[in-house]
């Protein structure tokens, strides 16, 4: 009945294929099985007749083994992520694969059911009990015997030419190995020159035991994999006997983006001593395009070789051997041009391990690089786009170190963009250009893996589109970066040519306007400050947690219209800073005269210094205050009480603040806590990173403020005279210093743009102040909203609102919401931000090209894009 029978061959076997002239019945097709059978010599899956005590049958017409002849998704499901890979290379005319068959986790399972162990593999959920269990887990796979079938199964295929008489690399393949997500590379047990039947099904149970081992099971913990139930295929392959090995990689890791070459290490022997860090490697860089090679080599004096009767040892080399490279450059070419290929096949760069036998390449292992991104990143005009785009965090770091969270980014970007919007408009920047530039607007930050950054390209195109001033200057001097790079240069340069076309009345106008508004700052600023307190004084006050969510987002839809929007003030003061400021640094650069460079810089501090009536200072004054009174008009038994039991001294403060101040029976301690509660009721807003709304204040946490009082009590270095007249005495001197230099008319100039600066510099310090305050409402409103989340059971406390944005928040309420669960949303973000808090931050200023993205999730690649480190360099 058959009209044809061909045979496709594989590494371990044939596949037949039969084609009929008719439909046939099921005795054709055991028939055909049967001759199947017989021609493969392979044996099928036969059950044990006896079982192990206590044991339950294996099941029958399990997938024991599998092999490149079967599918992938089959290696996918019962392969383990070793073996998919290695079934990936074995589809490839490319590379050379030594012959290899991987037992499934099928036979993991079998092994399991038939000894009927699964509640013996649960896993202790008390961390400190894993090496115990680990060392049980261990001696059951030791001792418990593997099922007959299995056992004939596996023989079967080692009986094979590819396999009879030659030892075999016995290699776990978990089933979440090498995947795109999570590696455990390392963690399983792998097991070289293996030879006969007893050794290599040592070998099996060993690698069978290692899914259960220490380290894999508290990394499975760490990543969030469940740690129970996990199976285990092993991969039995030819040991390659290799002259030279090593490991080659088709994007260098470290400098993936910027260098374009594939990494080849190599060591003389085996792999292992590579893999392991005990052999030095030689190292070659290899143009992708070119193949041309740069190349580092080691003095390698020792290798790893197969020892007699299986197993590895060291084996020294000669000097001569020592100094040569382990690879010719054919070999590394080729390895090379592999690399690359495997990277366009598989869509990711690969990490590859070879192996080198009379002088042919033979693939050992390959796996994706998952700290690098997909192969498609690499060709921006592809897929991201090729746009330029500058980021940098000099300046903006002083207000948001470390990792912010997502309500406060969303929040400063959104001010950014109004503050900006409301100073083009003061500049007289025409109101269809400001429109067409909002999508400019909008984006002037960047959230790098939780890190503020300024996006420069776009300062550059808004501080563009001014009428008068120096670009460059103005970010220098705005925003204090660093010098710019040589490649965007010419970007830079086509921004400038963004600016609108002013006429010269245009000009006169801006400037005009500008200089009326500088002449009249006193008056603006006292309106600043009238609308500000008017509102400020009251919202403070409110009690926030006792108002619904559509109040408190009418409350902060107030603090925007109120507050927000009427920011024009200290912008327009900025700009006094700069006119008054920047000339004064202008006439004592050309003026004065120092020895010392440092003291150059320092005398405009000082000439600045001991300035009044700035609120600033106002919160250390009180807390010397405090001090004053401890450490003089209480008894000694209270001061030693203050700064011995600063714990207890919270306690009573914390009584003070929920009411219960006649719960404080001494009198003396009833004070204090009062004073320490006056404080905290004007000043207890601010925090360390102020400007960062998830940040607990000192009245969430007044250690802080009880610390600090306890210091000046006990360094005597609270009086307000003594600080007054030591920084009177500082600018009395640089005044001194700098009129001692110059002439009548020099010192009325200098007078006159000193008092200027002086004054310019107090109002802003008050407006930057007034910023903390804001900073403040617009903390309490959210905390707000967090507090009734939680009341619905939507987030399960009140500081999770911090991991959602404030559209996301404002959304939420209003019925706009893309998702009702805001649990899960917090869950993900907190999983995300905790890795970034984990990882190496990026780099303080690095240039990446179109969707930025896509480069957020690889800290390898922002950090090889480091502008300032290639600037260093050079």
């Amino acid at each position: 009945s058959f009209q044809n029978v061909r045979s496709k061959l594989s590494f371990d076997g044939t596949s037949v294929f039969f084609f009929c002239k008719r439909p046939v019945g099921i005795a054709s097709v055991v028939t055909a099985c049967g001759f199947a059978c017989r021609v493969l010599s392979f044996p099928p899956p036969i059950m044990a007749k006896g079982k192990a005590k206590g044991a339950k049958e294996a099941p029958a017409g399990q997938a024991y083994t599998l092999s490149a002849a079967d599918t992938e998704d089959e290696l996918k499901v019962k392969g383990g992520g070793k073996a998919v890979n290695m079934w990936r290379l074995s589809q490839y005319e490319f590379v050379t694969v030594p012959d290899w068959f991987v037992i499934s986790t099928d036979s993991f399972e079998a092994f399991v059911a038939a000894n009927n162990i699964e509640s013996e593999l649960q896993v202790t959920s008390n961390k400190d009990d894993i090496p115990a269990y680990v060392e049980r887990v261990h001696e059951i796979f030791m001792t418990r015997p593997i099922p007959a079938a299995i056992e004939k199964h596996v023989r079967g295929l080692l009986a094979k030419a590819a396999f009879k008489g030659h030892f075999v690399a016995v290699r776990s393949s978990g089933t979440d190995e090498d995947s795109g997500d999570h590696s455990f590379a390392g963690q399983f047990d792998s097991f070289l020159f293996q030879r006969g039947e007893e050794a290599i099904f040592d070998s099996l149970r060993r690698c069978w035991a290692s899914c259960y081992g220490d380290r894999v099971i508290r990394h499975r913990l760490e990543v969030g994999l469940p740690a129970s139930g996990a199976k285990m295929a092993v991969i039995v392959q030819r040991m390659v006997n290799s002259t030279a090995s090593g490991v080659a990689f088709s994007r260098h890791p470290l400098k993936a983006v910027s260098a374009g070459t594939v990494l080849v290490e190599a060591v003389y022997g085996l792999g292992e001593g590579l893999v392991s860090g005990l052999l030095e490697a030689d190292q070659y860089e290899v143009d992708r395009e070119t193949l041309a090679i740069e190349r580092e080599l080691a003095e390698k004096n020792m290798s790893l070789v197969q020892a007699e009767g299986g197993g590895l040892e060291e084996r020294a080399r000669s000097a001569a051997d020592a100094k040569k490279s382990a690879l010719t450059d054919g070999q590394i070419k080729e390895i090379a041009r592999v690399m690359v290929q495997l990277e366009r096949r598989l869509g990711q760069p690969q990490d590859f391990e070879y192996g080198v036998e009379g002088g042919k390449v033979f693939a050992l292992q390959v796996r994706p690089i998952v700290t690098l991104p997909p192969a498609c990143f690499y060709d921006c005009a592809e897929v991201l786009g090729e746009e330029p785009v500058l980021w940098d965090n000099s300046n903006i770091i002083e207000s948001y170190s470390g990792i912010t969270s997502p309500l406060t980014f969303s929040y400063i970007s959104d001010i950014y963009a109004i503050v900006y919007t409301i100073t083009l408009r003061i500049a007289g920047v025409p109101e269809e250009v400001i429109a067409d530039k909002k999508p400019v607007l909008d984006n002037m930050l960047g959230l790098i893996r939780g890190n503020v950054y300024y996006n420069l390209m776009n300062w550059y195109r808004a501080l563009a589109l001014l009428p008068i001033g120096d670009v460059s200057k103005m970010m220098d001097q705005m925003l204090g970066v660093k010098q710019n790079n040589d490649e965007i240069e010419a970007k830079f340069e086509t921004i400038k040519d963004e600016k609108p076309p002013y006429s010269i009345w245009d000009v006169i106008r801006i400037v005009g306007s500008a200089l009326g508004k500088v002449y009249r700052i006193d008056t603006l600023v006292e309106e600043f400050f009238a609308n500000f307190c008017l509102h400020y004084d009251h919202d403070r006050r409110l009690d926030l947690d006792a108002l619904t969510l559509t109040q408190q987002l009418d409350h902060l839809n107030h603090i925007y219209a109120d507050i927000i929007y009427k920011w024009e003030t200290p912008i327009i003061n900025d700009t006094y800073v700069m006119l008054a400021f920047g000339t004064l640094k202008k006439l004592l650069g050309k003026w004065v005269t120092t020895e010392d460079p440092l003291r150059a810089q320092s005398i405009q501090n000082d000439l600045l210094c001991g300035q009044g009536d700035v609120e600033s200072t106002e919160p250390t004054k009180l807390l010397m205050r405090i001090a004053d009174f401890i450490d003089n008009s209480v008894s000694a038994r209270t001061r030693k009480w203050f700064i011995e039991e600063q714990d207890d001294v919270v306690v009573e403060i914390r009584k003070r603040q929920r009411g219960d101040a006649h719960l404080i029976k001494d009198a003396e301690r009833r004070e204090v806590s009062e004073r320490c509660f006056e404080f905290l009721d004007l000043y207890g807003f601010r925090c360390i990173n102020e400007l960062k709304l998830e940040q607990p204040t000192l009245v969430d946490e007044p250690d802080f403020m009880v610390g600090a009082v306890a210091g000046y009590v006990k360094t005597k270095s609270y009086s307000l005279d003594d600080m007054e007249a030591r920084e009177a005495a500082i600018r009395d001197k640089a005044i001194a210093e700098v009129e001692g230099q110059l002439g009548f008319a020099r010192r009325q100039v200098f007078r006159f743009f000193l008092y200027h600066a002086r004054k310019a510099v107090r109002h802003r310090e008050n407006m930057r102040f007034a910023r903390t305050k804001l900073y403040a409402l617009v903390r309490n409103c959210v905390r707000g909203m967090g507090h009734n989340l939680v009341k619905v059971d939507q987030l399960d406390a009140m500081m999770d609102v911090f991991m959602l944005t404030l559209p996301e928040l404002v959304a939420y309420i209003e019925g706009r919401g893309v998702t009702a669960n805001l649990r899960g949303l917090v869950a993900l973000r907190k999983e995300e931000y905790a890795k970034y808090e984990k990882g190496i931050p990026p780099p303080e200023r690095f240039l990446s090209h179109g969707a930025a993205g896509p480069y957020m999730p690889y800290s390898q690649v922002l950090g090889d894009l480091d502008c300032l480190k290639a600037m260093e360099a050079e």
